[in-house]
């Protein structure tokens, strides 16, 4: 399992700190003073934004699933915990590739789907 925490500035959006940053194949210093954001696949944008809407109007953990992009834009599924600040303008996020989960889900899913046509119990 390959994750990154990240040190979201509310204002801006942008990654102030960050470490363990395998998961998008970037340098740390190409991820910092850039715009979280960016690396969310549009389709996931409102969601996204939503959540963390929730983060910094709380003082509780928050959890969201998206699909993020890496650097040659190929998409994960990612996992993101994040919580404010006691001063509420930056957060400190945890992401976690969930790809091959999604991937055994989807699986799952299918032949849970082919039992059903055929009329397994």
């Amino acid at each position: 399992m390959r994750w990154i925490e990240a040190v979201i500035v509310v204002l801006t959006g942008t990654i102030g700190v960050c470490y363990f940053i395998e998961i998008f194949l970037l340098p740390q210093t190409t991820l910092v003073n850039r715009r979280f954001g960016l690396f969310v696949a549009e389709n996931f944008r409102s969601a996204f934004r939503a959540f963390t809407e929730r983060v910094f109007a709380s003082q509780s953990r928050e959890c969201c699933e998206a699909m993020l992009l890496r650097e040659a834009k190929t998409p994960f599924y990612a996992r993101v915990e994040a919580r404010s600040s006691d001063n509420g303008q930056e957060c400190r996020a945890m992401v976690v590739d969930i790809t091959e989960r999604k991937r055994s889900e989807k699986k799952i899913q299918e032949q849970a789907n082919l039992l059903e046509r055929i009329g397994f119990p």
